[in-house]
């Protein structure tokens, strides 16, 4: 019997140019302050919450959208952006000294286009700086936006105010100047807030693996997947890649027992590759039982049937055993012939089976006993020697001696003769038990039965 045992593995999935995921933040802190050094400057501060990013993921994009509602005529658009690496700043901080000097390292620099009309702006791409804290497990990402042109640096001076809920400035105070929308502005629509695109490398995992049974359908699945695809696959058996297998699933069919082994499967994907653990197959030998050729006897022969030892349950097709033997008759199963089969089950859960026909025979009035023949053994019972009288024949046919199992373990043929023929037979090689005796030619048929012991 074959059935089909799949196994499933975890994979992670999501497209690099097809399904790629990207959220967006809305800062959790904001702030304009003025700086000074050559001249006064108004220098925009964001503070964002990354701890939603999965961990592992590979960041393609990182942009900032901020809604431009003023500039003047003046402002060229060029804002050099700086990551501020302070986990700790609120833009309620009382101490104006909060600021550290900035240094202009951590920075991408926007040359134009930035706050140039009405409406939202996007900046060029702050991967470098958002990886910066990403890459150490940081719970924040913090930047600076501020004017290419404007030399100023902080800290600033005692006195200036922090936050401002209608407008950040990015820019000097005297003719260079644009203003944003802030986090905590009263249209949500013009919020400012920060996109995150990022795909996950691929992750797998394999049941650790199992005893699978000779000659099933083994199938192995990629199952449920997440990560970012598409994917390339590639099967290997005790570290090496098998030909072909480079599908999600593999198939073996039927299994062997040189399939028993270490499996493990590659995933490649545009962020990454993975190698899975080791799938440890236990292939159980099948052990199917003997029972032997068919048989065809007459109908009054018991049939004996063994479907070996050593499996934790027996099920056979007809009757109601559930045990390594079977009596086979017509009680059970009637004249003509009957397919029985058994099904054997071992300790690990593994099963086979076999089938046996067998075909009992209306033997008709041909068949006498002893009370109308003088056919005569003796000794019965026997030790396997014993002599056969057989009476007067008028036709030739054949003499049989049947074990229990209705398999014939002697044959000879007798000729017509019209006087009594006595004849030595030795089954002495043959297990102690019942044996039926039948002689047979046309219409001439009688039995009888031996014990050897």
């Amino acid at each position: 019997m074959k059935t089909a045992i799949t196994i499933l593995l975890s994979l992670p999935i999501v497209f690099l140019s097809y399904a790629q995921t990207s959220v967006n933040l809305s800062p959790v802190h904001d702030n304009y302050i003025e700086t000074y050094g050559g001249g006064t400057g108004k220098n925009s501060f964001f503070k964002f919450d990354i701890s939603t990013i999965p961990p592992g993921a590979v960041i393609t994009a990182v942009d900032f959208h901020a809604y431009s509602f003023y500039h003047q005529p003046s402002w060229d658009g060029d804002v050099r952006f700086i990551r501020y690496n302070n986990q700790a700043w609120l833009e309620t901080d009382s101490n104006v000294y909060t600021w550290n000097t900035l240094f202009f390292a951590d920075t991408v620099i926007q040359m134009g286009g930035f706050g140039m009309v009405n409406g939202f702006s996007t900046s060029d791409d702050l991967t470098p700086l958002f990886t910066a804290d990403y890459s150490i497990s940081n719970t924040f990402f913090s930047f600076l936006m501020k004017d290419v042109d404007d030399g100023t640096v902080a800290p600033m001076m005692t006195g200036v105010p922090f936050n401002n809920a209608d407008s950040i400035l990015c820019g000097n105070i005297f003719n260079n100047k644009m203003g944003m929308r802030p986090r905590n502005y009263s249209n949500p629509n013009q919020r400012p807030f920060l996109t995150v695109s990022y795909g996950l490398p691929p992750t797998c995992f394999l049941d650790p693996g199992q005893i699978v049974c000779e000659g099933d359908v083994l199938l192995m699945d990629s199952g449920i997947v997440s990560g970012d695809g598409p994917f390339a696959y590639q099967w290997l058996f005790d570290g090496n890649p098998i030909p072909g297998a480079t599908s999600s699933s593999l198939v073996i069919n039927p299994l062997q027992l040189s399939d028993s082994g270490a499996y493990s499967l590659i995933v490649t994907g545009p962020f990454g590759i993975d190698t899975s653990n080791q799938a440890i197959m236990d292939i159980s030998p099948l052990h199917l039982p003997l029972l032997g050729a068919n048989i065809d006897t007459c109908e009054n022969a018991i049939i004996h049937l063994d479907a070996g030892a050593g499996f934790s349950n027996y099920a056979w097709s007809v009757g109601s055993s559930t045990t390594q033997l079977l009596d086979v008759d017509t009680a059970l199963v009637g004249i003509g012939t009957t397919n029985v089969i058994v099904s054997v089950f071992k300790p690990d859960g593994c099963y086979s089976y076999d089938t046996i026909s067998i075909t009992f025979n209306d033997c008709g009035s041909g068949i006498e006993s002893l009370e109308n023949q003088s056919l005569e053994i003796y000794p019965n019972p026997h030790h396997g020697s014993f002599s056969l009288v057989v009476p007067p024949l008028a036709e030739s046919g054949r003499l049989e001696i049947l074990n229990g199992w209705g398999e014939v373990i002697y044959s000879i043929w007798v000729d017509a003769n019209m006087d009594e023929q006595n004849i030595q037979v030795n089954i002495a090689q043959y297990a102690n038990g019942l044996y039926m005796i039948r002689f047979h030619h046309q219409g001439i048929r009688f039995q009888t039965k031996t014990i050897k012991q």
